[in-house]
């Protein structure tokens, strides 16, 4: 097994033969480009909704350079990998571990507002930013005044990175049962 940090795992189906009679296979996945600049994102996927959201959908540049690329942590344990930017709707929350920088698709845990519920999913970027919802208010005329808003907002409060554990309260009791805690 080599120690380079670009040699990876690739899960393979159950069923199909790996060659080497596992279920995972050895990769090697090309390093990080250098020349990929963290601004690639917000370049290759402008904002839509920029006006009316306020600020901007996709994270500073010091923020993006942090969030390790896709399918890069999936060999620890869901809940000590660390969120790096969040975002939210009316009822749930998106906790982004790792990014596609050049395609915007990520990988995270997706909650209820309350938390009650969290699951893994992939989910890209782009289309959040561009997703919108009916705001109506119904004026003292019996007018309903309607807009488009944005559906999604990024949390700007959010200071990442924070392991899941600790964002997500029942994994963190999840997790301390199951190590005796």
């Amino acid at each position: 097994m080599s120690n380079n940090n670009y040699d990876s795992f690739t899960r393979v189906p159950e069923g199909q033969p790996d060659g080497s009679g596992g279920q995972f296979t050895q990769r090697r996945r090309n390093p990080p480009s250098e020349s990929l600049s963290v601004e690639s994102l917000a370049e290759l996927h402008p904002e839509t909704l920029r006006k009316r959201r306020g600020h901007r959908f996709y994270p500073p540049k010091r923020d993006l350079a942090r969030i390790p690329s896709l399918d890069s942590g999936y060999k620890q344990p869901i809940e000590d990998q660390k969120a790096y930017v969040s975002y939210f709707t009316n009822n749930r929350n998106f906790y982004v571990l790792e990014l596609d920088q050049q395609t915007g698709e990520a990988f995270g845990v997706i909650t209820d507002s309350q938390q009650q519920f969290a699951e893994p999913s992939r989910f890209n970027l782009p289309e959040l930013e561009k997703a919108t919802g009916r705001f109506e208010i119904q004026t003292q005329n019996e007018r309903v005044l309607a807009q488009r808003v944005p559906a999604v907002e990024r949390d700007c409060h959010f200071d990442g990175p924070k392991p899941l554990r600790d964002l997500i309260p029942s994994w963190n009791s999840r997790s301390s049962a199951e190590h005796g805690g």
